[in-house]
């Protein structure tokens, strides 16, 4: 038993490096998501009564619901509020809120992600999305863990749930955390919220610094994508 948050904690570094690969030519390594996904699943036959595991399962196929609309036949990323939900998987996304309603009462950190992720996967569209329920849930995994990075990712949610001057000053709240030094963390929230509140040259000078941290060539594709759309604002 006192194994098991490592082991957990093993299986989702692993799902999380194919999801968003931290570097090389893919955004995405699918045989990484598929073991996640597989080891998540295999966990719960394993301890079924076990509600950590279940959260971590419905985590994972929340999450990979979406792989395949994630990046374009060319390789590049597409954000989730430009993903085609229409080919989002079902079946996954099922499969998830199955894992979800077992994963009631858990005391991990793993429950508040995966309600975050179902509230993305369920939401009929982009313009639909729960974002108030989104930031209770934020407001949990930032209480239960001290995270500066879950922080900084709540601030983005708050920018959508009371405006981008909100999310800003959120994000200002917790961008000088020196636990976030050596992330690539604040500099692109703080650029997509500013080219959300329509200020572009400070959009600007803020997606060259997330460049500058980049560790992948399709985020920094993106990353310059959005850079030149600034420019010509």
């Amino acid at each position: 038993g006192e194994r098991t948050p490592h082991v957990l904690g093993c299986i989702y570094s692993v799902f999380t490096e194919g999801y968003w690969s931290t570097g090389g030519p893919s955004a995405i390594r699918d045989e990484l998501c598929d073991e996640g996904v597989r080891l998540a699943g295999e966990l719960c036959a394993l301890m079924p009564g076990n509600r950590d595991a279940h959260a971590l399962a419905a985590l994972v196929l929340l999450h990979d619901s979406r792989r395949r609309t994630r990046v374009d036949e060319g390789g590049a990323l597409i954000p989730l509020d430009e993903q085609d939900r229409s080919q989002w998987d079902r079946g996954r996304i099922a499969r998830g809120l199955e894992h979800l309603r077992s994963a009631e009462g858990a005391l991990g950190s793993y429950l508040p992600q995966a309600v975050i992720a179902a509230l993305h996967a369920t939401a009929p569209s982009w313009q639909h999305t729960d974002w108030a329920t989104i930031c209770v849930a934020y407001d949990r995994l930032v209480a239960m863990t001290d995270s500066p990075v879950a922080a900084a990712n709540r601030a983005l949610a708050v920018g959508f749930r009371d405006g981008f001057a909100a999310g800003l000053a959120a994000l200002d709240a917790v961008a000088d955390d020196p636990r976030l030094a050596r992330t690539n963390t604040v500099a692109p929230i703080r650029a997509d919220l500013l080219r959300r509140a329509g200020r572009f040259d400070e959009a600007q000078r803020w997606y060259r610094v997330a460049l500058d941290g980049s560790g992948s060539e399709p985020a920094a594709a993106f990353l310059r994508r959005r850079l030149a759309e600034c420019v010509t604002s």
